[in-house]
């Protein structure tokens, strides 16, 4: 019986690739997001901004629920802007030395203005960057029809976010903190997946109170699934950058496929794992979770569980088709 997994690998075609990746960098950006854009280029820790056209493109189609037509573009905003302020974090928590910038960063949810004590000047334009894309979030949120209804959830969900990048600098700190079961508790959340789902919320009216319990059950269970799709296709940049954030390489240790010293060769550690089962092991978990998030999504009333399963389908398609690309 072909899964839904064998069907997604299945119709990916090498000119689909082709073409899907010139769509992707044809992305034009909305007023709201090139001027970020454009300081990105210049302050960013990547060469490229492929990861946000990438996201951009797909936050065309990112509502999981029947949201106002009137708030699409806002939320395709917001959404990418979000992508672009997890980048930022994300980076800073991967460098070794620079605990004074990251420390700063992580203060903007809670509404501290940053202080440039201890940065230089490089640092300072990055945190002001970062701080004027969060500040952009916050006051645009609020325009949202339903915020006050679910800005509880909002608050909640991107503390959690904060606290997987927490997780991830004490990984990076010292690899002997690596393994599969904190991977699994904090790292799906800097997915953002449950934060996009609280902006859906704010813009849907018909979407029943009643419904939140299994709603938010769901998406959480589907956010590892984004994050599956995140770790195989990204692992590769990142172990060569002594990045130590995918739980391929927890699972590889885990399945004596690596040893903690293969990571001083960061080669050697691409080809081991590229030897093993860790890509189909994952892709198998992804498919696990997909049947369980079915089964709890078949008790939401006033949402379409298949719609939201579609977008997961779509959003994984759409990591094996930028392989190593993001």
């Amino acid at each position: 019986m072909q899964t839904v997994l064998d069907k997604i690998r299945g119709g990916i075609s090498k000119v689909e690739i082709e073409n899907e990746i010139k769509e992707i960098q044809n992305e034009q950006f909305s007023a709201t997001l090139a001027p970020f854009i454009e300081r990105y280029k210049t302050v960013g820790k990547r060469k490229e901004i492929f990861v946000f056209e990438w996201c951009y493109r797909i936050n065309q189609r990112w509502m999981v629920l029947d949201v106002l037509d009137s708030e699409k573009n806002r939320l395709r905003d917001i959404k990418t802007l979000l992508n672009m302020f997890v980048v930022l974090i994300d980076d800073i928590s991967e460098e070794k030395n620079n605990g004074d910038l990251l420390a700063e960063l992580l203060k903007l949810p809670s509404g501290n203005k940053p202080a440039h004590i201890n940065l230089n000047q490089d640092d300072v334009e990055y945190l002001q960057l970062t701080s004027d894309v969060w500040d952009s979030i916050s006051h645009q949120v609020k325009q949202f029809p339903l915020y006050k209804k679910y800005k509880d959830c909002f608050d909640f969900d991107v503390f959690q976010l904060i606290n997987a990048v927490k997780f991830g600098k004490f990984i990076t700190d010292n690899k002997y903190h690596m393994n599969q079961l904190e991977y699994w508790q904090y790292f799906p959340n800097s997915m953002q997946i449950i934060i996009n789902a609280d902006l859906d919320l704010m813009c849907t009216p018909s979407f029943e109170e009643s419904d939140l319990s299994k709603y938010r059950e769901m998406i959480l269970v589907t956010q590892k699934m984004a994050r599956i799709g995140n770790w195989l296709t990204t692992w590769k940049r990142e172990v060569l950058s002594d990045d130590y954030s995918s739980i391929v390489l927890p699972y590889a240790i885990d399945q004596n496929i690596i040893s903690y010293d293969d990571l001083d060769n960061p080669e050697l550690v691409i080809s081991k794992i590229d030897k093993s089962d860790a890509r189909q092991h994952f892709l198998d978990e992804w498919q696990k979770l997909y049947d369980t998030s079915a089964e709890i999504g078949k008790q939401i009333q006033s949402a379409d569980y298949i719609k939201i399963l579609n977008r997961f389908e779509y959003l994984l398609r759409m990591h094996l088709i930028s392989d190593d690309l993001k």
